[in-house]
Order: C-alpha cells, then structure tokens, then sequence
C-alpha cells in the first residue's frame, strides 16, 4: 500500500542519515590521525637530528655512550607510534570506503523504494479539483479503468454547433455570451477553435469557446444557452421591438414632443438594423439617448397628448 510505501521511505531515509553520520565521523577521525601523524613525524625528524648531534659527540668523547643509547629509545618510541599511526589511519580509510558502499546501497535501496512509492501514486498532470471516487480501497481494478475524474476549472471549453450558412462569418476570436437556463448571463468567452470538417448527421460546423471561470462559478458538465456575437456596432440605440410601428415598407416610432406646454407623441421615421430577441437596432431616426414611447403606441397618433408614467 502507499501508507506501507511510504514508511519504508522514511525508514530508508534514517538509515541514509545514520550511514551519512557514521561517515563523518570517520572523516573527522581520519582528519584528527593525520594531525597527530604530522606531529609524530616532526617529532621524529627532530629526533633524528637529535640522534645525529649525540652520535658525533660520543665519538668525539664529549658525551657519554648512555647518552646515545637513551636519544637512540626514543627515536625508536616515536617510529613506532608513527607506524601505529598509519595502520590507524589506513583503517579509518577502511571505514570511510565501507560507509560510502553502504550509503550508496541505502540509496539505491531508498530510489528503489521511492519508484515502489510512484507506482502506488497517480498524479494528474495538472492541478485541478477531485471528481467522485467509485472505487472502494481493496477493490480490485483493471488496466485503464477510470478510477476518478481530475476537473480544471480556471478556464472551460463549450461545444458549439454552427450553422453552414454562417460559415463566412465564422472565425476565431468571436465572442460568445452564455447565460444560465433561467437567462442570467453568466460569462463571455471567444471562439477558440474550428473544425475543419462538418458533422455529418447535422451539417453543423463543431465549434468551441472558451471562457475563464476565475471565480468558479462555472462548473464542467453544465448546461448553459450560448448565443455567438457575430457583429458589434457599440453606440447605436437599441428599442423593444414592441415600440416599432410597422406601416408597409415604412417603420416608425413615437417620440414625446412639447407642443403649447403640453407633452404630445409625434411619429419618427426610423431604419432598423439587426435584430436580438425583443431588441431591435436603430440606424438612424433616434439619437443615441433620445427619449422614445414603448407602451400603449396602439392608441397613439401624431399630436395625441401623453402623460410619463409615474415612478415609484
């Protein structure tokens, strides 16, 4: 299991700082012998010389042969902790290789067991948030079945169908406006991607747009009604339709007017540009601002008197 897994890491990992410590202190012990070795060996070459001055004045007679014999002890106490020495520091040397085999085996052993560790992790290539997990800890399970589902959410992508007959004005980049069932408006995306090819059942033309979702407040899966803004003319007055009088070829709207202190409805000419929903686009008739009449036009005409509805 991952839990038993990663025990034995920690396990491998205290025994690689044991090794490690167990190291260093036979580097140190080493450093510390071949100090002491250095200090011997000045000794000794101080002996020697020692040794040399002593021998020419015994045979000159101006020291005594004990004299000698004595210089000639000590130079060999000092040889011998010299050769102690170095078999000491030729065993710390032992040490020191045997710890770094043994680290090197503790680290094999921990990569090894690091790798057993992978097998027993699934790690998503990206961040995101956990779906449902159906399966239960000791099911068994086959190569490539689904265990969970891993949903990014930062930015979403909308499968959208588009007609043949827009296929000239289509192009990447386009914004795309989504709202909720209920019609909230939700978020505006761009069309990010389009197929090459049409569906062949439909004849539509697969599309997709995407749209952040920085706050979250759209969720993968969900339904939402999309709507491609294929033109944008930002200034040009907007009407209900229902305040558009239809008159043959002709369209008109009403306006108030002021005429002898009075508020009067008067009759504009207007041109109409594109339609949305209940909106229609004014070309020109209607200035931007421009106060208009949309309610109870049926019973207007030209110079008929009108009273502003109250508000509350």
């Amino acid at each position: 299991s991952a839990e038993q897994e990663q025990a034995d890491v920690d396990a491998a990992l205290a025994r690689i700082d044991i090794a490690q410590a167990a190291q260093r202190r036979a580097e140190s012990e080493l450093e510390a012998l071949r100090a002491e070795r250095d200090r011997v060996q000045a000794e000794i070459n101080l002996q020697e010389e020692q040794f040399s001055r002593t021998t020419a004045l015994v045979e000159r007679g101006a020291l005594a042969r004990e004299e000698l014999d004595l210089n000639q002890r000590e130079l060999a106490v000092a040889r011998a902790d010299l050769n102690s020495l170095n078999r000491r520091i030729q065993a710390a040397q032992d040490t020191i290789r045997e710890s770094q085999a043994t680290l090197r085996e503790r680290q094999a052993n921990l990569q090894r067991i690091r790798e057993n560790l992978r097998d027993t992790t699934i790690t998503a290539p990206f961040s995101g948030v956990i779906g449902d997990i159906p399966i239960e800890q000791g099911d068994y399970v086959q190569p490539g079945q689904s265990l969970t589902q891993v949903v990014a959410n930062e930015n979403l992508d909308l499968n959208i169908s588009i007609p043949q007959e827009r296929a000239a004005d289509l192009e990447t980049g386009l914004p795309v406006e989504i709202s909720s069932s209920s019609g909230d408006e939700l978020q505006t995306g761009r069309i990010s991607f389009i197929s090459p090819q049409v569906e062949q059942s439909s004849q539509f033309i697969p599309t997709e747009a995407t749209f952040p979702n920085n706050n979250g407040q759209l969720r993968d899966g969900q339904f939402v009604r999309s709507e491609v803004i294929w033109e944008s003319r930002p200034g040009q007055p907007v009407v209900p339709q229902s305040a558009v009088i239809y008159q043959g070829e002709d369209r008109f709207v009403y306006v108030p007017q002021e005429q002898d202190g009075n508020l009067v409805a008067m009759r504009q000419p207007v041109e109409l540009g594109l339609e949305q929903g209940t909106d229609v686009e004014i070309l020109s008739g209607v200035e931007p601002g421009q106060e208009i009449i949309v309610s109870g036009i049926q019973r207007l005409g030209d110079g008929v008197p009108i009273q502003p509805e109250s508000q509350t």
